[in-house]
C-alpha cells in the first residue's frame, strides 16, 4: 500500500512540474518537443506618438515531450523602427528559458509619424477669430508627409496680450499633444509711403496695417490746410495687410495726410501739390520703364510677392501661365510644386516694356521653415561661368546672404564685377531664420573676363558717378571719350534730359536713368527718388512766401501753433487777446464767437504782415456740454406710455440711465406697475474727455386695468370653473370705471349675475370689462341636493347680505355665517356652512369663520368660497372689496 501511495505522489509531482508557467527546475532541450510562436503583430503609432507602445511577450508557449503544455520566459531580440523595416515582416528571435530551442515572434511595423511640425499660430486683431491651423503636419518615418485635424482649447480674442493654448490629435494608436501661444496685437500701422504721381496732382499711399480689431477700418485722410476740408479715403487690404490707394486729382495747396485706423493714426505729414509738370516724351517713357523692368528682383524659386518700383506714374501687371503667381504680383503657394511661366509689363503714359520669365518654380506651402531653406538651396543655382549679377531669393522671415571668397569680383549682394582678366572665386549661399542656419556652397565659379575693354570702361564710369540728395545744381556729367552719356528723367521740368535743374516753389522728388554709349555697347545705372528743393528767396519774397501758404483753420477749436521759417521772428495779435493770446493760447468762450487774427513776420529790418479774419471760436467745452443738457426738456410726470428719449444734442451724443429700470428702461420703455411710482432719469454727454450730467425726475401712473386683470387671473387660479349655486352679486365699479358682466349663457345667469335656469349645468363664460381691459370667467350652475328645503337659497341670501355690506364699507373684520336655512327658533331645515377660503389670500385673511381684510390703494374683485351643505361643489361668492 506504502509502494502505490509513492507511486500516486511520483505522478502528481510529475504533473506539477510540466504544468509551471515559468519552468521552475530547469528541463533539458529534450524535454521541450516544440516552440510555438506568438500571434503575428502589427504595430501602427511607432515609439513616441503611440497611444499603446508595442510590448514583448513575455512567455511563450511549448510542448513537452510528455504531451504536456507550458509557458516559458523569453528573452527577444530588438523590433526595428529603421525606415527601411516600415511595412515589412520582421522575424524576431527568442531565447526561451529551460531550453536550447528558439522561439520566432513575427511583427510588422506600419509606418509612423517620427517628427511633427509645430502649427504655425498668427497673430489677431481684438475681437477677431482666431483663426487657428486645422491640421498638424507630420514627416512619417518613411520620408512620407501626413496632416492630422486638429483640435484646439478654447480661446478668446477680446483682450490684448499673448494666450497660452493647447492642442491635440489622435490617429491611429496614436496621440499628438502639444503646446503654443496665440498673440492678440494692437493695430499695427507700418511702411506708410506717400507719392505725387499723376504728374504731381494725385497723392498716393502705400502700406501696411496689422491686426485690425473686429469691425475697425481704416482711411486715408487728406486735409486741405488752407479750407480745412477733409477727405476720407477707405484702404482695402490685401491678405498680408497691405494697402495701395490714389487719391483725386487735388487743386494746388498744401494738405495734412495720415493714415487713420480706428481711433489710433500715423504721425501726419505736409505734402504739397505744384503746378502741372511738363510729361516726358513716348521714347524718354520707354527708356525708363526698360530700366526700370531691369531692377525687379524675381527669384528662383520665388518665394513672396513679386515687388515693383513705386515711380511716378508707372503701373506693373503679370500675365502669367499659371495662377500660383496672379497679375498684380501676389505669389499663392499650394499644396504642389508648381512652375509658372510669366512676363511682367511696365506702362507708363500709354507706353508699355515687359520683361519675360521663364521655368520659374514656386514651392509648395507646407513646408516648415526647415524645409523651405532647404528647398530654396537645393533649387538654387549660380551660373558657371558666371557674367551677370546674382539674384537672391527672398522668403519671409528668412534671411539669405551671399559669401564671397572675392569681394573684387562678387560682392556680398551678388554684384558681378568683370575686369580684364578671368577670376575664380568661390560663393556660398546662407539662409538664416533665429537660430536655424544652412548653407550650400559653390565652388570655382569662373568669372570670366570682359568680352572687351569698352564694357569694363563703360561699367568703371558708372560706377564712379555720384549723385545724391539733395540736387541743388545742374547735373554735369563728365565726359568720357569716344562715348555718348545721357540722362533719362521722370519729370524734365526739374530735371531735364542735359541735366538742367529747374528749383520751384515747393520740393519735387525725381528719378533719373544716366545711360553711356560706346562702340556699340550701352551700359546705365538708376538714381532713384533724388530731391530737388525749392528755390532760394529773398528776404522779402521769403516773408511773402511763407505768408501766403500759411492758414489758420476756422474753427479754431486749439491752441495756435506757427512755426516760422529759420531765422524769421513771428508775432500774433487777435481782435479779442481773452480768447486768443499773442503766444496763441486759446481760452474757448462761453458761447460763439468770431475773431480776426494778424501775423506779422520779420527779418532783417523788413515786416510783413497778413491777416485773417472771421475765425470762429466755439464755445468752451463745459459750456458746449451744459447748453447741450439745457436743451433737453421732458415733461416726465404721471407717465402712462413710453418716453422718447433724444439720443442726442446739439450734435452731441446722449447716454441715459435710470435709477429703477423696472419702471422705466434705459431706453425710455416704461412698464405697467399697480402703483404709481417715482424714477429718475440721468442724461450724460461727454466730449473731450469731460462728462457731464442732468437728472430728470418723474412719475409713471398706476395701471388700473392691470389691478383688475390680476384680481381676474387670482380667481382663475384659485378654482377652475366657479360652479355657481346663489345668485352673484356682481360689481358695477371699480376705482371709479364702470364693469359691465357678460354671459356667453344669457338664458342661465343674466348680465346682473341672476340665475335664470337651474336645470342646465353646461359650462359657459363670464367676461367682465373695466377701463379697456376684458377678462373671463369660466362657469356651471349646480342644483341644490333634492333634500334642500324649499325657500332655503332666499334666506342664503339672506345670511351673507351682512358679510357682503361690510366688505363693500370701511370693515375690516367680517364674521362669516356658519349655517343657512334654519326656520323658527328650533332652526329646523338648517344646513352647515363650512371651509372659507378666498381667491385673494394676500387681501382677505379667513381664520374659522373669522375674516380679516387688508385694503391697499384700489378697489377689488374677490370670490369667497365655502362649503354649502347641500351643494355638491364649494359656492362661490364674487364680492367687491373697497379701497382704504
Amino acid at each position: 500500500m506504502k509502494k502505490g501511495l509513492a507511486i500516486v505522489l511520483s505522478l502528481l509531482l510529475i504533473l506539477s512540474y510540466g504544468l509551471t508557467p515559468l519552468g521552475a527546475s530547469a528541463a533539458s532541450s529534450s524535454s521541450v518537443k516544440t516552440v510555438y510562436s506568438p500571434k503575428y503583430l502589427v504595430h501602427y503609432g511607432g515609439v513616441k506618438y503611440a497611444k499603446k507602445k508595442l510590448t514583448y511577450p513575455k512567455s511563450v508557449k511549448v510542448k513537452l515531450s510528455n504531451g504536456k503544455y507550458a509557458y516559458r520566459s523569453v528573452k527577444w531580440s530588438k523590433v526595428s523602427f529603421d525606415k527601411k523595416y516600415i511595412g515589412k515582416k520582421q522575424k524576431i528571435k527568442g531565447d526561451v528559458y529551460g531550453t536550447s530551442k528558439n522561439a520566432y515572434w513575427y511583427v510588422k511595423v506600419k509606418n509612423y509619424p517620427a517628427k511633427v511640425l509645430a502649427p504655425n499660430v498668427m497673430t489677431v486683431g481684438k475681437n477677431q477669430p482666431a483663426n487657428l491651423p486645422t491640421r498638424l503636419s507630420t514627416i512619417f518615418e518613411g520620408g512620407q508627409r501626413y496632416s492630422y485635424p486638429l483640435k484646439w482649447s478654447k480661446v478668446s480674442t477680446a483682450s490684448f496680450g499673448t494666450k497660452n493654448l493647447t492642442y491635440s490629435t489622435v490617429g491611429r494608436n496614436l496621440e499628438i499633444y502639444g503646446a503654443a501661444k496665440l498673440k492678440v496685437s494692437d493695430v499695427v500701422q507700418s511702411m506708410q509711403k506717400y507719392y505725387l504721381v499723376s504728374y504731381g496732382k494725385k497723392i498716393r499711399a502705400t502700406g501696411k496695417i496689422l491686426y485690425e480689431a473686429k469691425g475697425m477700418k481704416s482711411y486715408l485722410v487728406i486735409t486741405d490746410k488752407k479750407t480745412g476740408e477733409s477727405t476720407k479715403m477707405y484702404l482695402k487690404l490685401d491678405k498680408k495687410g497691405h494697402y495701395y490707394v490714389t487719391s483725386q486729382e487735388l487743386a494746388p495747396g498744401d494738405y495734412t495726410v495720415y493714415i487713420l485706423s480706428g481711433s489710433k493714426k500715423t504721425k501726419s505729414v505736409t505734402i504739397t501739390i505744384k503746378k502741372p509738370i511738363t510729361e516726358p516724351t513716348d521714347e524718354q517713357k520707354r527708356e525708363l520703364l526698360q530700366k526700370l523692368l531691369l531692377v525687379i528682383n524675381v527669384s528662383n524659386p520665388l518665394l513672396s510677392d513679386i515687388e515693383f518700383p513705386e515711380v511716378d506714374g508707372v503701373s506693373f501687371t503679370v500675365d502669367s501661365d499659371n495662377s500660383a503667381v496672379s497679375s498684380s504680383g501676389k505669389v499663392t503657394r499650394g499644396a504642389t510644386d508648381q512652375t509658372v511661366n510669366f512676363a511682367i509689363k511696365a506702362t507708363f503714359g500709354g507706353v508699355t516694356e515687359s520683361k519675360s520669365f521663364s521655368n520659374i518654380l514656386v514651392p509648395r506651402k507646407d513646408l516648415s521653415d526647415e524645409e523651405l531653406i532647404d528647398f530654396t538651396l537645393q533649387n538654387f543655382t549660380i551660373a558657371n561661368p558666371l557674367k551677370t549679377n546674382i539674384t537672391l531669393p527672398t522668403a519671409e522671415g528668412i534671411s539669405f546672404s551671399l559669401i564671397s571668397s572675392n569681394e573684387a569680383v562678387v560682392s556680398s549682394n551678388g554684384i558681378v564685377k568683370r575686369g580684364m582678366e578671368d577670376k575664380q572665386v568661390d560663393l556660398t549661399l546662407r539662409a538664416t531664420k533665429g537660430s536655424l542656419t544652412k548653407t550650400k556652397s559653390f565652388p570655382n565659379i569662373l568669372v570670366p573676363k570682359v568680352d572687351n575693354a569698352t564694357d569694363s570702361l563703360l561699367q568703371d564710369y558708372l560706377d564712379k558717378l555720384d549723385i545724391k540728395s539733395p540736387v541743388t545744381k545742374n547735373i554735369v556729367l563728365p565726359a568720357l571719350p569716344g562715348a555718348t552719356v545721357s540722362i533719362t528723367s521722370t519729370k524734365p521740368s526739374v530735371i531735364s534730359d542735359t541735366g538742367i535743374v529747374t528749383r520751384g516753389m515747393t520740393d519735387q522728388t525725381v528719378s533719373i536713368v544716366v545711360s553711356v554709349t560706346k562702340d556699340g555697347i550701352t551700359k546705365s545705372r538708376d538714381f532713384w527718388n533724388l530731391t530737388v528743393p525749392k528755390q532760394d528767396a529773398t528776404t522779402d519774397e521769403l516773408l511773402d512766401l511763407y505768408l501766403s501758404g500759411l492758414t489758420i483753420s476756422s474753427p479754431l477749436t486749439t491752441n495756435l501753433s506757427l512755426t516760422p521759417p529759420a531765422g524769421v521772428n513771428l508775432s500774433i495779435s487777435a481782435s479779442d487777446p481773452n480768447i486768443l493770446s499773442n503766444t496763441g493760447i486759446l481760452t474757448p468762450p462761453d458761447v460763439d464767437k468770431t475773431i480776426s487774427v494778424t501775423v506779422n513776420v520779420s527779418k532783417d529790418g523788413i515786416t510783413k504782415s497778413r491777416t485773417f479774419t472771421n475765425i470762429l471760436v466755439p464755445l468752451s467745452l463745459s459750456a458746449e456740454l451744459d447748453a447741450a443738457l439745457n436743451a433737453i426738456n421732458l415733461n416726465l410726470l404721471n407717465l402712462t406710455g413710453n418716453v422718447n428719449l433724444p439720443s442726442s444734442s446739439k450734435g452731441i451724443a446722449v447716454q441715459w440711465t435710470s435709477n429703477n429700470p423696472d419702471v422705466i428702461s434705459n431706453d425710455g420703455v416704461v412698464k405697467g406697475a399697480l402703483n404709481l411710482q417715482n424714477f429718475t432719469l440721468k442724461a450724460s454727454v461727454t466730449k473731450g474727455g469731460i462728462t457731464k450730467t442732468k437728472t430728470f425726475a418723474g412719475t409713471v401712473a398706476a395701471n388700473l386695468g392691470l389691478s383688475f386683470k390680476n384680481d381676474i387671473a387670482k380667481i382663475k387660479s384659485s378654482v377652475g370653473t366657479l360652479n355657481v349655486g346663489y345668485n352673484l352679486n356682481l360689481p358695477t365699479s371699480l376705482n371709479g370705471s364702470a364693469v359691465t358682466w357678460t354671459s356667453s349663457a344669457p338664458s342661465l345667469l343674466s348680465s346682473t349675475g341672476a340665475i335664470l335656469n337651474d336645470s342646465s349645468s353646461t359650462p359657459f363664460t363670464l367676461t367682465a370689462t373695466s377701463g379697456g381691459t376684458s377678462e373671463t370667467l369660466n362657469l356651471a350652475i349646480q342644483r341644490p341636493n333634492g333634500g334642500l328645503l324649499g325657500g332655503l337659497l332666499d334666506l342664503l341670501g339672506d345670511v351673507l347680505k351682512p358679510v357682503l355690506n361690510g366688505l363693500t364699507g370701511n370693515q375690516d373684520t367680517v364674521t362669516l355665517p356658519e349655517k343657512y336655512g334654519g326656520i323658527g327658533l328650533l332652526g329646523i331645515g338648517e344646513r352647515k356652512i363650512t371651509g372659507w377660503s378666498s381667491s385673494h389670500p394676500d387681501l382677505v385673511t379667513i381664520q374659522g369663520n373669522n375674516l380679516t381684510l387688508k385694503r391697499d390703494d384700489y378697489d377689488h374683485v374677490v370670490v369667497l368660497y365655502a362649503n354649502f351643505e347641500g351643494f355638491s361643489n364649494p359656492v362661490p361668492i364674487i364680492i367687491k372689496v373697497s379701497k382704504r
